[in-house]
This record gives C-alpha cells, structure tokens and sequence, in this order.
C-alpha cells in the first residue's frame, strides 16, 4: 500500500515542516506573479 503524502509530512520535526511551508509558500507566490505577466500579456 501506498504512503500518504501527509503521514509523511506528520512524522517530520517541526522545524522541517516550517521549511517546507515558507518554501512552497514562496512557489505558490512565484507562480502567482507569472499568472499576473502572462495575463497582462494576454499568453493564457
């Protein structure tokens, strides 16, 4: 059987899992200033 991906993340320290929020805390930014150039560009 499969592992889920949270009961891995819930079995990391806490400090490893901070990380792993502000990182993709900071994709999920990226990724929305993209959609923002791409929309003013009229590209989607």
């Amino acid at each position: 059987m499969a592992t889920k991906l949270s009961d891995v993340i819930e079995q990391l320290p806490p400090a490893r899992r901070a990380k792993i929020e502000a990182h993709a805390q900071e994709l999920i930014a990226e990724n929305m200033k993209l959609q923002d150039i791409r929309k003013a560009r009229k590209l989607t």
